[in-house]
């Protein structure tokens, strides 16, 4: 077995007494001769990976001649364009590009691909000319310009001559089939060459630790992500540059921005020089910025994805479609899968960079989806000295080829939450239409998960690790005298293919929250409900312009902020009004959790991807709803008796999911309508629809149900903060409305007999609607439609509140929730009695009674 120690590892840190930087330099070592005592399998994939390499080397060699040749041509073009235009700007265009190749001595078929180019080029020099005599005063030939060097192209005025040829009207009516195209492919490359590292240099301006240089028009850009691979590797070159001490790592909304604090540093040459494991991990990361060659007619993948979804397969959908199966099947992958490169310094800045090869530069990365090659076990703990892990790895039933952690230059002999790596064979990958291959993939991922105590949420993406080419981390070989394939893998662990990776995440998930003294029952609830609400809160602070997305927000004291709000919102107090003592800490800390995963996401294009309910919160309606058919099912067979079962529990459960989905529309609608009625203005729904960018349909069947919440809110904040009277007699009776909700002015009518019991009730100083309700809001339920209760429609609001019209009176119980919280004892529920508000008419009888907590 091959190992490696940190402390007798080839990377040396050096400080120079001059810049006080730790340069890292990475000693070479023959691969060959690293490589004995590995399979042989792994021998020869480091010989073809050389051969491949050296290709790709020469390629790009041919490539930079050929550029170099196509300029030289194109100044030799553009200068015979010039002598037979007479340096007319007119004449250059028209001229006949036979005579032009001759007099250039090109040949006709370069001047054809390079004509746009050298006429481009000409022109640039007639402008120069012309902008030169206007300064000078004098007038200068084009010729002469041209003869003395103003016609050299360079970077920038071969970027200015393609910008100009393709947003040009010529380039517009081009694309539009009506003409000739006035621009080259080069200058069409060029130019989006150009587009791309600015829109990215825009992306990763905000990232820590980088030299900064100036780019072009005064933009101040990452040294790094524009320097060459002769500048990162060669012995001489300038290395890999991290000029600023940063916390790296983690996300940013940790206290201190990251995991592992950074020292200043270089590290010169190449990491996968001295590992064959590495040069593995670079064979099995995808390409940057490339798509999967195969369909590209978007109508006809949206037609195959939509036969997807329908649960066609991929044989039927390509005789649909007339295509063949395996472009079909590679059409279906790139949809479901996001293919492209992610990695960044912090977990929460991950970018699509330009080349790979700065993409391997980054903490952590993401490998190929088409073939899976590599599995990632993530554990989730900080070692405090090598020999404590190196003990934990002898353990394991199966070592990994490689473990790579983050560097900690506080702490440089902790292991902090190493990725473990289990590297395939050479070519015993397994391609993702491998349906049984898949199915052993994952099931050795979960076995192996469960095997070294990792992060079982980490086996929702086992691609995603700490990339052992980063100069960030620390890469380590431990066991690669033999690689184990999926079927020993297998066999050793006692994998199951029928119990798949979700049910074993599901299980294992569900045990570590166990084990952390989480209350099962309530925290998937609480969590998702603080999830929606968290992003309904942001998205609100959004379009109130409290909150703007931009590289100076700061994501941990957003989550922070969010935590905060989640915790004084009405509709979690809701929920966290039931729990006491330990369940409502765990409670409080979900929120947390949520709120955090909030914050980093909110604004990068994602949106909260849960379902906002818990699974097991509608499993008291399900058992209800099957035992209410125990009758009519008694003598049935039993596959009928289990049908009749579950049709009635996906019932429950589907109308339990469409309560919360409900529920959560009126949220945001009476959020909305808050919002907009603090500054005076009426609530409408456009002003609504341009709060929540919901249908206007949808907010206006919710209308009357989110003017009741907002209503039935606003009194319960009142009256549950308002001081309670020293009398407990009970108001007299009086008439009151009949209605749900609040009727014209006028129509009042008896009560029927036997009104609700209420407990406690006060007089003495009297709350009223109308200092409860702001003007707008009282408007609005002044408006709410009157419900005749001999029609049998629903009333407004669901029954959400029992409230009266305006001028009535409200007078509260002798002790509110607030009033009683303070005296509250651990362990001891709140006495949901002594939370009611009573309504009471303007005769001063108890009409009913409300819970507070609305």
């Amino acid at each position: 077995m091959l190992s490696i120690n940190p402390s007798s590892s080839s990377i040396i840190n050096a400080v120079p007494a001059s810049a006080m930087v730790s340069v890292r330099v990475v000693a070479p070592r023959d691969l060959v001769e690293l490589s004995k005592g590995m399979p042989e399998s792994e021998q020869k994939f480091i010989v073809e990976s050389r051969q491949a390499t050296q290709k790709r080397v020469d390629s790009k060699i041919k490539s930079a001649d050929r550029w170099a040749d196509d300029k030289l041509d194109i100044e030799q073009l553009a200068y015979a364009l010039l002598e037979a235009a007479g340096g007319e700007f007119d004449g250059i265009r028209g001229m006949p590009r036979g005579v032009v190749a001759a007099a250039a001595d090109v040949s006709r078929r370069r001047t054809e691909r390079l004509w746009h180019d050298a006429v481009g080029l000409a022109f640039d020099v007639v402008a120069v000319a012309a902008e030169k005599s206007r300064e000078a005063k004098i007038v200068i030939d084009p010729l002469d310009l041209a003869r003395d060097g103003g016609g050299t192209l360079d970077y920038e005025r071969d970027l200015r001559i393609a910008t100009n040829a393709m947003v040009g009207i010529e380039a517009t009516l081009a694309r539009q089939g009506l003409c000739e195209r006035p621009y080259s492919n080069r200058q069409a490359h060029i130019a989006r060459r150009a587009d791309d590292r600015i829109a990215y240099f825009d992306r990763v301006r905000g990232e820590p630790g980088l030299l900064r240089v100036k780019y072009r028009d005064d933009q101040t850009v990452p040294f790094r992500y524009i320097q060459s691979a002769k500048s990162r590797f060669d012995k001489d070159g300038e290395g890999y540059v991290f000029d600023t001490a940063a916390w790296v790592g983690g996300s940013s909304t940790q206290e201190n921005g990251g995991t592992c604090f950074q020292r200043p540093f270089v590290e010169k040459l190449k990491r996968s020089a001295q590992s064959p494991m590495t040069m593995r991990i670079v064979a099995a990361t995808p390409k940057v910025r490339t798509r999967r060659r195969g369909i590209s007619d978007k109508a006809k993948i949206q037609r195959i994805m939509c036969l997807a979804d329908r649960g066609n397969d991929a044989k039927a959908i390509a005789a649909e479609v007339g295509e063949k199966e395996s472009r079909v099947k590679g059409v279906i992958h790139a949809s479901r899968n996001n293919t492209r490169l992610h990695s960044g310094l912090n977990n929460d800045r991950r970018h699509v960079h330009l080349t790979k090869r700065v993409a391997l530069d980054q903490v952590h990365g993401n490998l190929r989806t088409d073939c899976r090659e590599v599995i990632r076990g993530d554990k989730d703990q900080i070692f405090e000295s090598w020999e404590e892990f190196a003990e934990f790895l002898r353990t394991l039933i199966v070592p990994p080829q490689q473990i790579t952690y983050l560097r900690d230059d506080l702490f440089p002999e902790r292991v902090t939450k190493p990725h473990l790596l289990w590297v395939l064979p050479a070519k015993k990958g397994v391609w993702y239409d491998n349906a049984t291959g898949m199915a052993m993939f994952n099931g050795a991922a979960a076995a192996l998960t469960v095997m070294a105590g990792c992060d079982i949420g980490g086996l929702a993406n086992v691609g995603d690790i700490k990339l052992p080419t980063s100069p960030h981390n620390v890469a380590i070989d431990w066991s690669t005298e033999h690689l184990p394939d999926l079927s020993e893998l297998c066999r050793v662990l006692e994998v199951d293919l029928k119990n798949g990776i979700d049910r074993v995440m599901r299980t294992q998930s569900v045990a570590q929250m166990f084990d952390a003294g989480i209350d099962l029952e309530q925290s998937g609830l609480i969590y998702t409900l603080g999830l929606k609400r968290g992003w309904e809160i942001a998205f609100l602070w959004k379009a109130a312009r409290e909150l703007r997305v931009d590289a100076d927000l700061d994501r941990r004291q957003l989550g922070e902020d969010l935590h905060q709000a989640l915790l004084e919102d009405a509709y979690i107090l809701k929920v966290l009004n039931t729990l006491d003592g330990k369940k409502r800490a765990a409670a409080e800390k979900s929120l947390l959790t949520a709120a955090r995963k909030v914050a980093e996401s909110f604004g990068r294009g994602r949106s909260a991807g849960s379902r906002g309910y818990d699974l097991g919160a509608a499993e008291g309606r399900v058992a209800k709803a099957v035992a209410d058919i125990q009758a009519e099912i008694s003598g049935m067979t039993d596959d009928d008796r289990k049908k009749k079962e579950v049709e009635a529990a996906q019932s429950a459960g589907g109308k339990y999911a469409k309560k919360v989905q409900v529920d959560r529309t009126r949220r945001r609608i009476s959020d909305a309508m808050a919002m907009i009625a603090a500054d005076g203005t009426d609530p409408t729904v456009n002003l609504v629809r341009g709060v929540t960018q919901m249908d206007p349909r949808t907010i206006d069947r919710h209308w009357d149900a989110a003017v009741t919440l907002l209503a039935a809110n606003a009194i319960g904040a009142v009256v549950m903060s308002h001081p309670s009277p020293d009398s407990t007699t009970a108001p007299p009776t009086a008439l009151c409305s009949g209605v749900w909700g609040v009727t014209e002015e006028g129509s009042l009518s008896e009560q029927p007999a036997n009104p609700p019991e209420t407990t406690g009730a006060t007089s003495g100083e009297r709350i009223t609607l109308d200092s409860i309700l702001s003007p707008p809001i009282l408007r609005l339920v002044n408006r709410m439609r009157p419900w005749n209760p001999a029609s049998g429609s629903a009333p407004p609001g669901l029954g959400l509140l029992q409230f009266s019209r305006s001028g009535f009176t409200l007078c509260r119980s002798k002790l509110g929730f607030r009033a009683q919280s303070p005296r509250r004892q651990k362990g001891r529920r709140v006495n949901p009695v002594s939370s009611a508000i009573t309504v009471v008419t303007a005769g001063g009888r108890p009409d009913v009674e409300v819970k507070a907590a609305c």
